[in-house]
C-alpha cells in the first residue's frame, strides 16, 4: 500500500513543475502489528531520507535559474530624490548608505524598466527609507520599513 501526493509549483505562470511523492507503507500481517506500527514515523523517515534532498535541490535549482539579480545603479533622477530628502528634513550626514534598483515589468514582451526604488539606510536607527520613482523620475511613493521614524512618512 502507498500514499501519493502531487505538488504543483509555478513560477509567474510560465513554468510548471510537478513533483509526485510516493510513500510506501508496509502491509502488516495482523491487527496488533498495525496498532504497534507508528505510521507517522515511517512517513516522516521516508520523506527526510528520500524526498527532502531531491525537493531541496529542485527548489534551489529553480530559484537559481529563475531569480533576477539586481545590481545597484546611480539614481538617474537625483533632483527628485533630493526634493524628498529636503521636504522631510533628512540630514545627509545621518545616511549610512543609499542604493537604487531598477524595477522591471517582467513577463512583458519588451521587458522594460518601469521605475526605480531607492533604499536609504540610516546610522541612528534600524530600518530604511524607500523612495519609489516612475521611470521618468516622478516620485510615486515614500515609506519607511523598520524602526526608523520620520514625521510625515508612513512606516510599514
Amino acid at each position: 500500500m502507498f500514499h501519493s501526493w502531487l505538488f504543483y509549483l509555478s513560477n509567474s505562470g510560465s513554468q510548471i513543475i510537478v513533483i509526485q511523492i510516493k510513500v510506501t507503507i508496509p502491509i502488516c500481517k495482523s491487527r496488533e502489528e498495525l496498532i504497534n506500527l507508528n505510521l507517522k514515523e515511517i512517513i516522516v523517515a521516508k520523506l527526510f531520507k528520500h524526498v527532502l534532498p531531491v525537493v531541496s535541490v529542485s527548489f534551489l535549482t529553480l530559484a537559481t535559474l529563475t531569480s533576477t539579480t539586481h545590481a545597484a545603479i546611480t539614481n538617474p533622477y537625483p533632483e527628485q530624490l533630493q526634493e524628498v530628502l529636503s521636504k522631510y528634513h533628512i540630514d545627509k550626514t545621518n545616511i549610512r548608505s543609499q542604493k537604487t534598483l531598477e524595477k522591471r515589468a517582467f513577463g512583458r514582451s519588451d521587458d522594460r524598466n518601469s521605475g526605480y526604488t531607492t533604499y536609504i539606510d540610516f546610522k541612528d536607527c534600524k530600518g530604511y527609507l524607500a523612495v519609489s520613482q516612475h521611470r521618468f523620475g516622478r516620485v510615486d511613493n515614500v515609506y519607511i520599513k523598520g524602526e526608523c521614524q520620520i514625521p510625515g512618512i508612513k512606516n510599514f
